[in-house]
């Protein structure tokens, strides 16, 4: 088992989310910015969600500053701005990568994010946290203590990102080998 974190907000992480390839994680604080490798920052409110395009090339940030920011994942610039005259908390993007699913509804984002047909590798995954539990398969393999549970979860084949209220990430990959032994 390996650990890293990744310290980029200074408030309450509300969501995580892998690219698709598993290669970068975005992550979405209350401090009104998100993180990808770098602190991205463009809006005015919290920001409560995050979504990686189909083809990785883009993420996508809700605020309650009721805005939408699609950023560049390869330069960290914003594309584009959409007002969604609505606090959206939950998005992701459309297989399609033109649109967002939200939780208000679908928005178009009116311009070409062309997907790049390639393998990606599955990001259905045995590993997950139920309570207090890191889940492997059906077994218990690590227990959280109260101060490693976080206010939010993202898994990656066997890479668990746990977000926390004081604005960090921690990463913990454990090593699938060790996990199927009777320990």
């Amino acid at each position: 088992m390996s650990r890293s974190t990744l310290e980029s907000h200074s408030d309450r992480i509300s969501v995580v989310a892998f690219s698709p390839d598993g290669q970068v994680v975005a992550s979405a604080s209350h401090d009104c910015t998100g993180a990808l490798h770098s602190t991205l920052e463009g809006h005015s409110g919290w920001v409560n969600a995050v979504a990686f395009s189909p083809d990785g090339q883009a993420v996508a940030s809700a605020s309650s500053d009721r805005t939408v920011i699609l950023w560049d994942v390869r330069t960290k610039e914003a594309i584009k701005e959409l007002d969604t005259y609505a606090v959206i908390r939950h998005l992701i993007f459309a297989s399609d990568g033109l649109h967002l699913v939200t939780d208000r509804g679908v928005l178009e984002i009116g311009l070409s994010l062309t997907c790049q047909h390639r393998s990606l590798s599955s990001s259905s995954s045995a590993l997950y946290v139920s309570n207090e539990w890191v889940i492997w398969t059906t077994k218990e393999v690590l227990w959280l203590p109260p101060d490693y549970r976080g206010s939010c979860i993202a898994v990656r084949n066997n890479v668990l990102a746990i977000g926390y209220s004081l604005g960090q990430v921690i990463f913990i990959e454990l090593d699938p080998d060790t996990l199927s032994l009777n320990i």
